[in-house]
């Protein structure tokens, strides 16, 4: 089954078949927040940039969606500090118990 990655705000676009590792390379010229502020008082208002199946590809097809985040290299080095420090605190908790628990 044929598939079509599609950023349609951004006209990027590419075929994904499957078995095939097809790389996408762009550059965004917007952040999401940017985007969302020009989109304010259109029917867009409040919607981010979409991911879409641009191929009618069967029956889930109306549901192969999402959202993109594009953050400001700050923007996304705070949010990687902050997964960090996540990961460290949650695994210092074992929630499997010890070995000997087994």
């Amino acid at each position: 089954m044929i598939h079509s990655f599609k950023l349609p705000e951004l006209r990027v676009g590419q075929d994904a078949i499957p078995g095939m590792s097809i790389p996408v390379h762009f550059e965004a010229n917007t952040t999401s927040e940017e985007f969302l502020q020009k989109m304010v008082g259109t029917p867009r208002e409040g919607k981010g940039l979409e991911i879409a199946c641009a191929q009618l590809c069967g029956l889930g097809h109306y549901r192969m969606r999402g959202y993109l985040s594009i953050e400001t290299e700050d923007e996304y080095n705070t949010w990687l500090e902050l997964q960090a420090q996540y990961l460290e605190e949650e695994g210092e908790e074992d929630e499997w118990g010890d070995e000997d628990d087994w």
